[in-house]
């Protein structure tokens, strides 16, 4: 005999919302729980369990079974184990409510829950809502009365997980355990700039800011952004930003700066860009005090759910609630039973949703039991590991081991050292493929007259004729509606012969003709970006990501093992006797 496992948890919460939509109408029906319309004994099947003075029949884990996605795929050993954790659901729920049901809730709360069904379920439409309810030998009012049983339910669940209160050493666990993936801060700076239109004047600016002028007055007085704060990046505060804010070619030379100075003019398209660093600071991890309103709040919510688990087995034990389940391992005389082992194959690990219902066959289902009762035993050590060691970390027993896993992966680091050999050593993946941006005409080659046409052309546009023009003129693709306007091109997509020609060609200069497969083609180059490498800085937090996950894994393997090693494991999962269908066992 045992207590219902705590792992039904999880699953209770999914049916709790159940009664919110569909499923309330499939697990109860008005006429067993209002005297609408009395079932006989017979009708209802076996008594399976009972809480208080409500009895769960084998007739009310049928009406679950319609909720459970592949259900009639499974075997027939599979499908009585999955009743069995059906029934503690059943259970669960009504522990629940039995102890909610003084909670008042208006009667304008129910008819919004109603409305909410309505809209949902039927876009609004009341008479396909009331043919449904009529379909299914239901009537508005047992309807109601479903729905206000469902909110006192969601009522004292919420009361139970408000009740808890975090300590200081739970939410400082919650923070080391969390801080690589939710609390890392990238390089940061607090900046200024001064953003013209015109070269001359940006050159004049940078004149006097080598002369000492000070940058902020020249911002207010000249910038034509954010002059009216100096031109500060981080609003009027000058909070911390990152250099993504900034265009590729700004970035770049702004993070290689150290507090205190400014870039040269830097042109991006038609405007001119001075940038001055401030303050700055390097990559790393936002402190607790930081972050504490972030870290407490998930941190209540995991206890929350670990209080809504321990009242409910507190409740199983109350009303003396038990199931037979074999055990299919022990560890350290704890058992894993089968019950605990479909919850979480089924219910928990999420495999059924990813998989067509025709491979469910019952030498997959076994596979599956071995590599998920691994699991399992991994996790009852985890456990027993926290309280030996008095690790303070909280939530439902599957999230108390996902934090127990956290804590041993954070002693896992990567030194400074390692993030910069690793970017010295693949610095090719940090820089930005050079690229141009052009206008292009393109007309036939011609050699037995020696290309005279596009010749004719490159001459007109050395004299100073508009290229837009001639390219709409001329062109033979596609482009010459836009007066050849291509945009943005990567060097890697263009031939080496066109590739070679353009970037030998100066920022608003024309190229030479270039010929071949039977095409000559002239450029504009007017602009050309890239071809740089991005600072350490702004990779730092990159790298750092893409070293520590095989670290942490491997420190987490490795703990695994020791504990595996010192542990007593027994593992019976196949010699257990198939499960047996739900009986009246319980009190």
């Amino acid at each position: 005999m045992r207590y219902f496992s705590s792992n039904v948890i999880k699953i209770s919460i999914w049916v709790i919302a159940l009664f919110m939509t569909v499923g309330s109408l499939i697990i109860f029906q008005p006429g067993d729980l209002f005297g609408v319309r009395r079932r006989s004994q017979d009708q209802r099947g076996p008594v399976l369990a009972k809480v208080g003075d409500r009895e769960i029949t084998e007739v009310d884990v049928e009406r679950l079974r319609r909720s459970v996605p592949s259900y009639f795929s499974f075997d027939d050993t599979t499908r009585k184990q999955i009743d069995q954790v059906l029934l503690s659901i059943l259970v669960d729920d009504e522990l629940l409510y039995q102890s909610a049901r003084r909670i008042p809730i208006a009667n304008s709360e129910v008819r919004e829950a109603v409305d909410r069904f309505v809209n949902q379920q039927f876009g609004g439409d009341q008479d396909t809502f009331r043919a449904y309810l009529a379909s299914q030998g239901l009537h508005l009012q047992g309807f109601r009365d479903l729905q206000r049983r469902s909110l006192q339910v969601d009522a004292q669940r919420q009361r139970i997980q408000d009740s808890t209160q975090v300590s200081e050493a739970e939410i400082r666990q919650y923070y080391l355990n969390h801080r690589e993936e939710q609390y890392r801060r990238p390089y940061q700076i607090k900046a200024r700039e001064i953003v013209v239109t015109d070269q001359a004047l940006a050159a004049q600016l940078y004149g006097q800011l080598v002369a000492g002028a000070d940058f902020e007055r020249l911002a207010r007085e000249r910038s034509t952004v954010f002059a009216d704060q100096g031109g500060s990046l981080g609003g009027p505060e000058q909070n911390w930003i990152t250099t993504a804010i900034f265009e590729p070619a700004v970035g770049e030379q702004v993070a290689a700066l150290l507090s205190g100075q400014f870039t040269r003019p830097i042109k991006v398209e038609d405007r001119f860009f001075i940038v001055k660093i401030e303050d700055r600071r390097p990559a790393g991890f936002e402190t607790l005090e930081e972050v504490r309103s972030s870290a407490e709040s998930a941190a209540r919510r995991l206890k929350g759910g670990q209080a809504l688990e321990q009242w409910l087995e507190e409740q199983r034990q109350r009303f003396d609630i038990q199931l037979s389940s074999p055990a299919v391992a022990t560890v350290n005389d704890q058992e894993i039973t089968q019950q605990d082992l479909t919850e979480y194959l089924v219910f928990v690990s999420q495999v059924f949703s990813q998989i067509d219902p025709r491979q469910i066959s019952p030498e997959f289902m076994q596979s599956l039991q071995r590599i998920y009762l691994d699991q399992l035993i991994a996790q009852e050590l985890e456990l027993q590991y926290a309280r030996a060691q008095n690790l303070p970390v909280i939530g439902t027993k599957v999230a108390r081991a996902r934090e127990v896993d956290l804590a041993i992966m954070s002693q896992a680091d990567v030194s400074p050292e390692e993030i910069q050999q690793y970017y010295n050593s693949h610095l090719q993946d940090f820089t930005r493929e050079l690229r141009a941006r052009l206008r292009q005409i393109t007309v036939p080659e011609t050699p037995e007259d020696g290309n005279a046409l596009a010749k004719s052309i490159h001459q007109q546009l050395s004299e100073g004729a508009d290229f837009a023009t001639l390219a709409q003129e001329h062109s033979t693709d596609d482009l010459a509606e836009q007066g050849g306007n291509r945009g943005w091109v990567a060097r890697s997509v263009l031939s080496p012969i066109v590739a070679t020609g353009v970037f030998q060609t100066p920022v608003g200069g024309i190229s030479d003709v270039l010929c071949e497969n039977g095409t000559c083609q002239i450029f504009q180059v007017l602009d050309i970006d890239g071809g740089t490498t991005k600072p350490l800085v702004d990779v730092e937090n990159d790298i750092r990501s893409q070293l520590i996950g095989p670290k942490r894994s491997a420190r987490l393997e490795e703990w695994r093992d020791n504990l595996r090693a010192a542990g007593n494991i027994v593992n019976n999962l196949s010699s257990t006797p198939a499960a047996q269908s739900p009986g009246p066992e319980a009190n």
